[in-house]
């Protein structure tokens, strides 16, 4: 069970209403703290007007029913007017003291959906640099959204850049010109949302309504091309929404523009299992992502969602607090894809990329038989013919043992992996 104290004053307005009306005229400030014996596997909230996800007891047979009041064990020694949180699971009871218990309000629990839902779209034309795509209010884009950019180039895509939302209109959207790459008709954009800020069907349709209204309150003509897009949008995302509702996975769902509605299983599948396996080493806490190359981790980190950019830096800083001054001394990844580049010379720059990020992880996770661990990889990047490459595999066998004996050799451990490349010739690591 979990106990919290909190301070009168501190409760938001909405809070403090609702026990007000509840609660004797006496009620006074309380003593911040927390109750010492509260079970370390069950996280306890911060604010006691706000409940996260997840965090009650694990015992099944405590359920969350505002009829039932289950009396937990009160401190033997507590000062008058407290008022305590009561976590069960599903929700929690709030219970004063003032010379006596008693039980004042229950509250569910609102469980926020983490999931994703990727929005995915087509370049359809260049207007003086500024890119128009099929993507726009009917798919929940709005301005100053952010659309990851991959150009295809033969039988893979590679990151082109990022885009930004300038103007939307039903199904269309400009995007800002970009100092750093000019954009291509049939380039593909993504864009990210979490389900628990996606609208209800019936919500994100008057929305749009309304927003349609109010854009096209001058405008004389609609034409039927566009209503007829319009409908078969929102009908797409009234048919979808319950399955991303359902939904389990990282990824719930997706919703596509005007160029994927008829053919959704066009060449980028190989695309979206590279972004999703990215997307897991990144929630996981791994630091490997600048292996995959600069342009790829722009895209990927735009890709993850904010829940899990906080859960990476969650991880990471977990990681480095256990780690303290025992941690591996970690390799640059340049200096990985250089040596990758030296031995694998007659290979494509993209695959040398996921070469790199797949040492990198693999290093870092300190993983067990090696060529398991890449064949699966591979099957889940652009490459999976790579898995079925046994003079590939043996090569990184190789490279990964010189690597790892190189790191766990002459290198001395107090000294961090990135000053020592300038003093380090290129001698010494042939």
């Amino acid at each position: 069970m979990g106990f919290q104290l909190t301070r009168w004053h501190t409760f938001p307005c909405a809070m403090v209403i609702m026990i007000a009306c509840l609660l004797p005229l006496s009620a006074q400030e309380t003593v911040v703290k927390e109750y010492p014996w509260c079970r370390t596997d069950v996280r306890r909230n911060v604010e006691s007007d706000r409940v996260e996800p997840k965090v009650f007891l694990t015992d099944r047979e405590q359920s969350f029913d505002p009829k039932k009041w289950p009396a937990p064990p009160f401190p033997a020694e507590i000062s008058p007017e407290t008022l305590l949180q009561f976590n069960v699971e599903g929700g929690y009871y709030l219970w004063w003291f003032d010379g006596e218990w008693q039980r004042v309000a229950a509250r569910p629990q609102e469980i926020l959906r983490t999931g994703l839902v990727y929005g995915i779209g087509t370049i359809e034309r260049v207007v003086r640099g500024s890119a128009i795509v099929d993507l726009g209010d009917v798919h929940s884009l709005k301005a100053q959204d952010r659309l990851a950019v991959f150009r295809r180039q033969g039988r893979y895509f590679v990151p082109a850049g990022i885009l930004t939302v300038e103007e939307t209109e039903e199904t269309s959207s400009t995007l800002q010109r970009s100092r750093h790459f000019v954009p291509e008709t049939g380039d593909v954009v993504m864009f990210v949302r979490e389900f628990h800020d996606m609208q209800k069907a019936a919500d994100h349709r008057d929305d749009f309504l309304r927003t349609f209204l109010l854009k096209n309150a001058g405008s004389n003509g609609y034409s039927t091309a566009r209503r007829l897009d319009t409908a078969r949008a929102l009908m797409i995302y009234r048919n979808h929404y319950p399955d991303w509702e359902r939904g389990k996975s990282d990824v719930v769902g997706y919703i596509f523009g005007e160029s994927f509605v008829d053919v959704e299983t066009k060449p980028i599948s190989s695309l979206l299992k590279y972004v999703g396996m990215l997307r897991e080493k990144y929630q996981q806490g791994r630091r490997t992502l600048p292996a995959a190359g600069a342009d790829w981790q722009l895209v990927a980190e735009l890709l993850a969602g904010e829940s899990i950019q906080a859960q990476h830096l969650a991880a990471v800083a977990a990681k480095e607090a256990n780690e303290g001054d025992t941690a591996d001394v970690r390799i640059e990844p340049r200096e990985i894809e250089r040596r990758l580049r030296e031995r694998l010379f007659d290979r494509e720059d993209e695959q040398i990329h996921l070469l790199t990020f797949l040492v990198a992880t693999f290093i870092e996770e300190s993983g067990r038989n090696q060529d398991l661990w890449m064949q699966q990889h591979f099957r889940r990047s652009q490459f999976p013919e790579l898995q079925d490459e046994e003079v590939l595999l043996e090569s990184l066998r190789d490279f990964v043992r010189d690597l790892q004996s190189w790191r766990d050799g002459w290198w001395p451990r107090a000294i961090p992996c990135w000053s020592l490349w300038s003093a380090v010739s290129v001698e010494s690591w042939s």
